[in-house]
């Protein structure tokens, strides 16, 4: 038998044997999402897949164990949920309808990363990767099993702040890790302490690389961005990122470490009303070039911030200059170590006490400085001549055709243009925030002026369609003669719920998918009327309206528990056994007697037929 073939937790990984695990408590008949993997997949042939532990945009985190070698694993999976679907059987993922090309093109990147990841973790502080899988058209990323806290759980139980010396002895290693990383063409964008770990070694570790699109607010994948570390560039599928994005990361994330206090959300920092409070007034006693280099950092106008990791670590321990600060005399040294000070060596061309050169100057070649001076001549005639010719036509000529003159460069007493001429090139943007989208996004003269991006996300406080945010900021100065990109949050409306029921589990996640409804539950019944897979009930009803974002969506499929003829006899004999009971029970149990209002989720049971 090969190592890690006993019974395992499938949460914490350890080996039991009883109904549930002694360590974590996990237990044999958990619910877990259907929408992942089904805990007890084994891919590559030896790795063992346990709950997931973490999902975002583009996959999932799975707790794993290796069988092969005997140690627990991460598994990282590929599953867009905007742009995939898996099949609840086989568990192999598909893109959804029209998705296939950027289904492929981001699993591409994905692997393009965790290639990345595996060169860069050899050496720097960053979780090893040690494999990477393909299987089940979608992919699998091995991450050595570290036992590892987050390093926001870490400054919780250090009290919540560290001292500058500590934070820089934790935190130095993990930027040279990220100049790493820029030197090959990658950047985070997610640099925060919640995706760095603190290991049983005292050391700190880099994790939870991600696509860009993943880390970008209303790109074609669900956004994962982390208030207060996110940069304002990553609120806007338009903003431009680069390593800059990191930067303003790293700021924020000593913010945090220094003062115990979590940053505000980036885009909400501005010149008119900063809500950023400076190191210096929370810290007084810090030194100042750390207080300002922090400051430069989280400078919300990226172009204004500092544009690599590395001059942001150089100036959080430049010294500043004082009256302590060592200044090198090499007279100075001469003379406190009692030797006379010699007399500096003739310059180039000098000549000696002993009355020879140093060095003999270098004999011209000959002709070489006429020719030289020939064509620095020839240059000074041709711009005299263009000047003239110049003159001629923009005066003389133009009084003969009627052309207005050219106002003479010596003549500054009156400027080129009169004053306010600059404010009359710029317009304010309009302010769209409580507006109805359609209220103005159809107007030809908006059309004209302004070019909408327009991203839907869950606003409770404010009515469907209305917007709640845009970028560029009302009232902002653009130039008048270029049309202006402008992002626009809009609360989504509600929808009307489609007709599912009869239909199968596919084709009503794909009629969803083109809804854009991302948030929705597969609960089974036992039915051996229809064929396994059909919908049976949905919650809302078809008809109703329901908000996307405000609530999730309860799709009930028929399933048809297999029944050996063991267990048959079974129920001839003893009638039904404790196990097909709770399955009984549970068949006439509707979604709403799981459903937990605190956690928003369903309890779903798992099946094991036998």
């Amino acid at each position: 038998m090969s190592k890690g073939a006993k019974r395992r937790c499938l949460r914490c990984m350890a080996p039991f044997e009883k109904a549930a695990c002694p360590i974590c408590g996990w237990k044999t008949d958990d619910i877990y999402d259907v929408q992942y993997v089904k805990p007890g997949t084994v891919v590559g042939g030896r790795y063992l897949l346990g709950e997931y532990a973490h999902k975002n945009g583009e996959g999932a985190l799975y707790a794993g164990f290796d069988n092969t070698a005997g140690q627990r694993v991460w598994v990282r999976e590929y599953f867009p949920r905007t742009m995939a679907q898996r099949d609840m059987k086989t568990g192999r993922v598909s893109p959804l309808s029209g998705c296939g090309a950027g289904y492929k093109a981001l699993m591409s990147d994905f692997v393009d990363v965790c290639n990345e990841i595996k060169r860069l973790s050899v050496t720097e502080q960053v979780v090893p990767l040690e494999n990477v899988i393909s299987e089940n058209n979608t992919v699998y990323a091995i991450y050595k099993g570290l036992d590892i806290v987050s390093f926001e759980e870490y400054l919780e139980g250090q009290g919540g702040s560290l001292s500058y010396h500590h934070a820089f002895s934790l935190l130095a290693p993990i930027v040279n890790s990220l100049e790493v990383l820029h030197s090959h063409g990658h950047i985070h964008r997610g640099i925060s302490p919640y995706t760095i770990y603190m290991a049983g070694d005292g050391k700190l570790y880099l994790w939870d690389f991600a696509l860009g699109a993943t880390r970008t607010s209303g790109s074609e994948l669900d956004s994962e961005l982390f208030t207060g570390y996110s940069a304002p560039e990553q609120y806007s599928p338009n903003g431009w990122q680069g390593s800059w994005t990191d930067v303003y990361a790293i700021g924020a994330l000593f913010y945090r470490t220094l003062t115990g206090v979590v940053p505000p959300k980036s885009i909400r920092i501005d010149k008119e009303q900063n809500q950023l409070t400076h190191l210096s007034e929370l810290l007084p006693d810090l030194n100042r070039n750390a207080a300002a280099a922090v400051w430069e950092a989280m400078n919300p106008i990226a172009e204004d911030r500092l544009q690599a990791v590395q001059t942001f670590l150089s100036r959080m321990v430049e010294q500043k200059s004082s009256s302590s600060t060592a200044v090198f005399d090499r007279g100075k040294v001469q003379r406190d170590s009692g030797e006379p000070r010699k007399k500096p060596a003739p310059r180039h061309g000098q000549t000696s006490e002993e009355g020879q050169s140093e060095r003999p100057p270098r004999r011209r070649r000959e002709g070489g400085g006429t020719f030289k001076y020939m064509v620095l001549g020839t240059l000074v005639m041709l711009v005299v001549l263009v000047g003239i010719i110049y003159y001629f036509v923009t005066t003389t000529l133009g009084d003969i055709i009627g052309m207005p003159a050219v106002s003479q460069p010596y003549q500054t007493e009156e400027p080129a243009s009169p004053p306010g001429a600059v404010a009359h090139q710029l317009e304010a943007v309009p302010n769209f925030v409580g507006s109805r989208l359609t209220d103005f996004v159809d107007d030809p003269d908006y059309l004209e002026r302004f070019v909408f991006t327009v991203r839907q996300e869950s606003r409770p406080e404010w009515p469907g369609g209305t917007v709640f945010e845009q970028i560029p900021a009302p009232g902002q100065m653009m130039p008048v003669t270029e049309r202006i990109n402008i992002a626009l949050w809009v609360s989504r409306s509600d929808i009307e719920m489609p007709t599912l029921i009869g239909e199968l589990l596919e084709d009503a996640i794909q009629v969803l998918a083109e809804l854009e409804v991302a948030n929705f539950h597969v609960l089974e019944r036992l039915n051996t009327e229809v064929p396994p897979g059909t919908i049976l009930e949905t919650i809302p009803a078809a008809g109703e309206s329901f908000n996307p974002d405000r609530g999730s969506v309860a799709l009930v499929v028929a399933i048809q528990p297999a029944v050996t003829e063991g267990n048959q006899q079974q129920q001839q004999d003893e009638g039904i056994n404790e196990d097909e009971w709770d399955l009984a029970e549970w068949a006439h149990l509707r979604p709403e007697d799981i459903f937990d209002p605190e956690t928003g989720e369903y309890r779903i049971p798992i099946f094991r037929n036998r």
